[in-house]
Formats: C-alpha cells, structure tokens, sequence
C-alpha cells in the first residue's frame, strides 16, 4: 500500500446529475422552539434530539440564546434567530446593528445554520408606534451589517399576526390597515424584493373559527367558503388567511415577494368548556397541516406555491399564562410526544440502498474537523514509526496536492493498512476514521440543472463551500492565501470580510466612482484617435477594466509611467497569462502523480514565469506603500494595499496577515476583477453587433436619458433600463466564469436522493443553466426582453440565472464590477455609431470562446467607430 495516493482522482467515478425533472430540494416544514418554561431539557439534548429522531431540518427561536444556536452547529438543522422586540429602536442604528450581527451572529455561522433574522416578533400588533416606526430602519440596518460581515446568505424579515389586515373576508378583498400600508408595508415589502427574503405570517385558524366553522378550520370535509368575485371556494381556513394576506400585498403591487408561515398550530389542552380545544382537534389540524403544506398544491390564489411553515410549537410550555397557551407543544420535556403528526423517525424504515463497497476494502483517513496541527502530529509519528514516507516528500510520487490533510491520508492509512487494518490502529487520538470509500478516487458531480442547484445552495451551501486545490491556483495564489481559492475555514471568512469592508461595500464602491468616471473618459478619448479604422475592443475593455483595478488596489494605473516595470511587459499583458494557466486543463489536478507531466509540456516553467513576474510586480507595490506610509493618510485616502498593510499591524487581528496573505488577496482582486469586467462589455458589444434592432433600441434610450450632456454619468444609470436587460441577457448567454471555479464537499450530503461523499469535486455550468429550455425561450437567442416586468437578477438568488455563482462562495465583487461595465456600455453606445470593419459581415463575426477561467472571445472584437452627432 506504500505507493497508494489517497488523493488521485479517476475519472471513471465521475457521477453526472443532469436531473432537469427531479423531486424538489426544499424541505417546508420547521418548528418554533419556544422556552417559556422552567423544565426544558437543555439545547444539546433538544439539538440532538432533533437531527436523530426528527425530519425537521428548520427551527425558529425567539430570541439569540447563544446556547441554542451553539447547540445545532453542524446538525445540518437551519436556525432562525431574533431580534427581540426591546433590541429594535436600538439597532435600527447601524453601529448598534453591526454589534448585534458580531455578537449574535459571527461566532456561530456557519458551523450553525443560521438562514434568517427576525426582527421582532408581532411588532405591529404592540401598537407601539415609535417601535414600529424603527421597524423596517432595523431590518435593513440588521442586513446591511450582515454584508458588512462578509455574510450575503442570511435573510431579514419580521413576522406579523393576522391583526395586520383591515379586511381579510372574502380573501381576494384583503388589504392592510390604513396609512400603515404605504408607510410601513409598501416599503418593507420593497426591502423584501430587494433583498429576496420573505414576508413572515402567523396564520391561525384557531383564533379564527366559530361553532360552525371548526370543520373548515380543522382541514376536515365541509361546505367551504365561496369567494365571489374570484368563483373560488375554500375548503380550509388556512389557505383563507394566506390568499387574504397575498390579496394586501397584491394590492401594493409586491405578489412577487415570497411568503413564510412564521407560526400557526392548535393547542391540545385548554380551560374547561374552551371551544374547540381538544386533543383530537390538535391532531387535526396539524396533521392534516402538514399534508397540505407537503402536498405542494398551494392556494387557490397562489396554485403550486409552497410555503416554508413552522408549526407552534416543538414543547408545552409551562410558563404561558393560560392553559392553551401552554399545550400547543407537539412534544413534553422528556421528548416524549404529545401526538406525532408524522414528523418522527421511522427507524423501520428502508432507504433506496446506496451500491454497496466491497467489503474487504477499508482505508483510514482524517476526521473533518481534525487540525493541521494534529494531523501534522500524525504525520510525524507514522514516519518516525519505520512506515516509508518518501512517496509523500518533496518530488515524491504523492507529493501533490502539498497540503498537510493530503499528506495525513497517505501516512494515516499507510499505517492503519501496515498493521493488519484494525479499527484500533486508525483512531490517532480521535482524528482518524475508518471509510469504505476509496479514497484514491475522487467522484465528479457535474451541476447543469436550476434544480440541483437550488438544492446544494439553499440546503447543503456550507457542504459545498469547500475548494478543491488545484495545481495552478495553489501557485499563483500563494498556496491559496486569496478569496477565490482559499479552503472553506476561519482564513477564508476573515480574508473574505476583509474584501467586502474594505473594498466591496456599497460605501467603498460609491466612493471609487470618480475613477471609473475618468478611466471611461480615457476610453471614449482612446477610441476618439482611431476612428473609422479598426479598433480592437477586447483589449481597450482589458486596459480600461485593469487601470480601475489598480487605481483602487494601489493608487496608480497599471500602465502609468510612475507604475511598475515588468521588463517591459505591461501588466494586464501578465494578467491574460494568469487567466489562461487558471483556465487550461492541467493533468496534475485529476492524475497528482503524472504532475511530472507538466516538467516537460512546459507548463511548469510558464506556471513559474507568470509566478515571478506577478511576486515582482506585488513585492514593488508592497514596498512602495511601505514607505509611503511614513506620511499620514486619512482612512477615506487609503487604497487596499494601505488598508491591508494596517491590518497587518493590528496585533489583534483574528487571523494574523502575511506578505503572502496580501499578495494572495491582490491576486484575487487583480485576476478576478479585471477580467470579469472586460470579458462582459467584449461579449455585449459582439451581441450588439449581431443584433441592429437591440443596438439601436439601446442607442436611443442612453442618448435620450443623456441629451444635452456630454457624456453619460453614474447617476443617470438607474434610468438606463433596457440596456440593463442587454447586459442581463448577456451574462445569461456568456456569464464571466461559464464553469464556476470548482468546489469540494467537506463533508457527505444527499442530492436528490443521490448519496455525494465528502470531498467529491463540484462543476456547475452556468452555461447550460442559463440556457435550458426548461426556464428559457429560446434560449440561444439574444433577447432581452425576456427579463422585461420579472424579477430575475444575476445576484444568486434565481437559480435559474447563476453568472456569478451563489451561496457563501457566490463571487463577492458584483457591486464593484456591474457598475463599471454599465458606465462603460452607455458611453460607448452615447459618443459612437459602431460598424463591423470594412469588408466584414455579421455573419463574419467569429463568437468562439477561448478556454480560460474567465471564456473571452476567441478572436479579439474588433469594430469600427464614428462620432455620432451631439
């Protein structure tokens, strides 16, 4: 076993999931775990009980108990936290928001699941109107602080009782109370469109029904309640309440925004001659309640939606003032059930059997959450044992991947394997596990559906957050020390908040518009000397998109005679050879023990090259600002190599940053930034060219919106709405990075009823996603009208449409890069008339993509330019 590598993938255990019609990812049904009583079992036992002896993969608490959220970290159980009622005036304030987040919030995500904050809990029903006057100030401050902390994956909302309604009957007649619909409802809502959260409701038919309406409440057979003017009837009060709220906010104009039962359930236990309350009628409803959630049919309003809901409550709670308060748990403290209404564990029950692993064959391997440290430890007792570790030193056989779990599999079973395969021999203090999964192969899950999409990143994101570490981008990321290809772990969340305060917030982004301004300036003057010949778009949108980058990065463009020598080799010249070493098949990342390949197809020595130029390049900068910072900079002066150079100094930093931490993360920002930009206005400008009647129509929206300017500026983009549907649809036809930078599994998960083992390497396509003919018509055509009145955006939260990816690993700088590329499109489409050069036809225009890790054209865009007439 001595000459095994643990880490060599083969191919052949590739598992395609092209499931384009599979069963829905999303699991509706969570709980409200209450804790007003005094004989509650604690949150570990309530945390384990859970995961081992529930299907409930979603609770609600009503407040932040750090014991709570601390006790589901890594149950795979999502965690919706609150903000209390009393905290809401308060962190309506940004610092107070900002505090809340760092403490409630960071020290437990994402090892606990936390999916959602809500902000208060019934507030409009307090009747507290300066209380609800700070409500929808709190939410958005609570997810302004959420980005500020690097976390883009976690919702806002407040849940709301039906008291929010001034009429609800018949349900197609709902409407919210009056003045506070606009001034409260109209622009909450709004947040929730922006932000793609939903509007919570605690719908509950039992404060609602009568003597002769129980059977409608209760999901049992009746008459129904006609609805006139929609010649809909309903059969349960439960849809009622839903459609009636649905009917408010169809009213304001938001029926787009999703909804969330927040609460609803029926008690099971009350004071004598209570009407209705019975322990027969709390089975009713809230078995019948689940079916019809599961069922997936929806409202008559609403057909075919589903509703994420959670039942009131997981136990009864001893401490609530009246009887029924107090038994609507669907459990006791000693987790024995009131009822069960289907939500236990059938432990009888048989799963689809996964292919059974031959016996014979084990193989030891790290625990997840082993420690470097300890693995390191492990690496050095089995080579201080007499087992040969020479495959696993430098030029070794299995020296690659060079990373100490890599290194750890092959010493840990070398061992397990030298002393006859015992259990025993594979525990290395708790870090070792005993695996029937070859180790040697790792399997390839090949993402082409919205669906499966949806489900790794809205259940399993924190699953597949991992990178695997790839040849070239441990090289030129010093060893993965940047955003992109960092492993998924405390360094990465610290590198990543570091990018998104320091250079990705909304703030910092509005602040760098005046370089964006004067480097499209220089554009529109550079085309202005060429014109009427041909002039070669794809590389002026690389200069232009370069020169931003290294204005924020480090205060200078990257061609600037006070900028850096290279040899004479320009920077984004340096940059297009990155990209392509990024993007090109590298035998070393599937076969690590043919890595010798690559000493004589010349990849190694073209890796080193761009390596050395690149150091040179970043160790110029550091030094340069280095001495620079013997003067005094104000904090709003500061460029990002100021900014990570002080916190650099800080000796209270997290995570203590390195000269290659900082060349890591400007790799990151140069690699990454640049091209992303320059690749999108080179793929609009080709589909302008292809498409006349979309160039024109674009054409005369910017020189309407800009008439009698001189050219188009930043604040005139929000009026520019059909050129942000050309690039929409551009970035669905060519999204920047087609095959998103691969992940890893960190641990093992179930998709679609497919088993997917720990460390199995993910592609998603966003190609084909933006291109199945399931979501689009048409969909190789340029046509973007098609996002005309929907609410499709590239930000990741539509499936169907992932350009810049999702979930934690979803690319960070959109809000540094869409700006640029719409300044860009609109002057370009305001100061000229653009031709193909002469001789040259539409049908002459070469639309080949090059392979890299961003997929530019092929054959550099070339066009001709004249002044369109002012």
């Amino acid at each position: 076993m001595a000459d095994l590598c643990f880490f060599l993938p083969i191919f052949s255990s590739f598992i395609f999931l092209l499931l384009c019609n599979g069963v829905s990812g999303d699991y509706l049904l969570g709980i409200n775990y209450g804790t007003v009583a005094d004989n509650l079992p604690p949150p570990s036992q309530v945390a384990a009980f859970i995961r081992d002896h529930t299907t409930l993969n979603k609770i609600k608490i009503f407040d932040a108990n750090p014991d709570i959220i601390r006790a589901f970290a890594d149950t795979g159980v999502w965690v919706t936290v609150t903000v209390p009622n009393g905290d809401i005036w308060s962190v309506s304030k940004p610092t107070a928001a900002q505090w809340w987040v760092e403490q409630n919030v960071v020290p437990f995500y994402p090892r606990t699941r936390i999916d959602r904050i809500c902000v208060g809990n019934e507030v409009m029903a307090t009747g507290d109107k300066n209380l609800i006057g700070h409500l929808v100030p709190a939410m958005r401050a609570i997810h302004e602080a959420l980005l500020a902390a690097g976390i883009n994956d976690i919702q806002v909302s407040t849940p709301h009782s039906l008291g929010i309604l001034s009429r609800s009957e018949p349900p197609s007649s709902g409407l919210f109370r009056r003045v506070y619909d606009r001034v409260i409802f109209a622009p909450m809502l709004e947040f929730h469109r922006e932000t793609k959260s939903p509007f919570m409701i605690c719908p509950y038919p039992f404060f609602g029904f009568n003597d002769e309406t129980l059977d409608y409440a209760l999901f049992k057979p009746n008459n129904g309640v006609y609805d006139e003017a929609t010649g809909m009837n309903y059969t349960n009060m439960f849809d009622a309440q839903l459609d009636a709220v649905y009917s408010a906010m169809k009213a304001l104009g938001y029926a787009d925004v999703d909804i969330v039962v927040a609460e609803t359930g029926w008690p099971s236990a009350g004071d004598p001659n209570q009407l209705g309350v019975s322990l027969e009628n709390a089975i009713s409803y809230n078995v019948n309640l689940v079916k019809h959630v599961n069922s997936g049919v929806g409202t008559p309003l609403m057909p075919n939606r589903t509703f994420e809901t959670y039942v009131f409550a997981l136990f009864n709670e001893d401490l609530k003032p009246s009887t029924s308060e107090r038994n609507f748990g669907l459990f006791r403290p000693d987790f024995s059930p009131v009822y069960d209404v289907g939500i236990l564990r059938n432990t009888q029950a048989s799963s689809p059997p996964a292919m059974a692993p031959e016996v014979s064959k084990k193989w030891c391997v790290p625990t997840t959450d082993a420690s470097d440290a300890a693995l390191q430890s492990n690496i050095d007792f089995v080579c201080s044992s007499g087992i040969d570790c020479q495959p696993i030193k430098d030029g070794g056989p299995c020296y690659e991947p060079n990373t100490i779990r890599a290194h750890a599999s092959y010493a840990m079973n070398a061992y397990y394997q030298a002393n006859g395969g015992k259990d025993l021999d594979c525990s290395f203090i708790n870090t070792g596990v005993v695996t029937n999964h070859d180790p040697s192969s790792i399997p390839t899950l090949l993402v082409s559906s919205a669906d499966v999409a949806k489900e790794i990143f809205r259940v399993h994101d924190v699953a597949f957050a991992g990178r695997p570490p790839l040849y070239a981008a441990r090289r030129l990321s010093y060893n993965c020390c940047n955003v992109s290809f960092a492993p998924y772990g405390n360094y990465w969340r610290e590198a990543r908040k570091i990018l998104a305060l320091e250079l990705l917030s909304a703030k910092r982004v509005e602040s760098f518009s005046s370089i964006r301004d004067e480097e499209v300036s220089r554009l529109i003057q550079e085309i202005g000397k060429s014109l009427n010949s041909s002039i070669n778009i794809s590389a002026l949108a690389l200069t232009l998109s370069n020169n931003v980058v290294c204005r924020v990065a480090f205060g200078k463009g990257s061609d600037d005679e006070s900028g850096y020598d290279n040899g004479g080799k320009k920077f984004h010249e340096i940059l297009y050879d990155t990209q392509e070493l990024l993007g090109e098949f590298n035998v070393a990342d599937y076969f690590p023990k043919m890595a010798w390949i690559n000493k004589f197809n010349g990849l190694d020595e073209r890796l080193e090259k761009n390596f050395r130029e690149l150091d040179k390049y970043y160790d110029k900068v550091i030094e340069d600002h280095v001495d620079s910072r013997n003067w005094i900079k104000e904090k709003d002066d500061e460029d990002l190599v100021d900014v990570l150079l002080r916190i650099q100094k800080n000796p209270n930093q997290d995570v203590p940053l390195q000269d290659s931490h900082i060349k890591g993360l400007l790799a990151d920002i140069f690699v990454a930034g640049t091209d992303t930009s320059a690749t999108t206005i080179e793929w609009i400008m080709a589909e302008l060219m292809l498409n006349p009647k979309v160039m024109k129509k674009a054409q005369q929206e910017v020189r309407q919106v800009a008439k009698g300017k001189q050219k188009v500026q930043e604040t005139d983009l929000y009026k520019l709405e059909y050129m942000k549907l050309v690039i929409k649809e551009a970035f669905r036809l060519h999204p920047p990075a087609p095959l998103l930078i691969p992940r890893v599994t960190t641990s093992s998960c179930k998709i679609m009823d497919y088993e997917i083992p720990e460390n199995t390497r993910v592609l998603i396509n966003a190609t084909a996603i933006g291109t199945d003919p399931k979501y689009w018509e048409n969909p190789l055509t340029f046509i973007p009208e098609r996002f005309l009145n929907k609410d499709i955006d590239y930000r990741g939260q539509n499936y169907e449409f992932l350009p810049f990816g999702a979930g934690r690993r979803g690319c960070p700088g959109i809000n540094f890069s869409v700006p640029l590329v719409e300044l860009s499109i609109a002057n370009l489409l305001f100061h000229y008339d653009w031709t193909l050069p002469k001789g040259m036809k539409a049908k002459d225009l070469d639309m080949e993509e090059a392979l890299g890790l961003t997929m530019h054209k092929k054959i550099p865009l070339c066009l001709a330019a004249s002044y369109y007439d002012l």
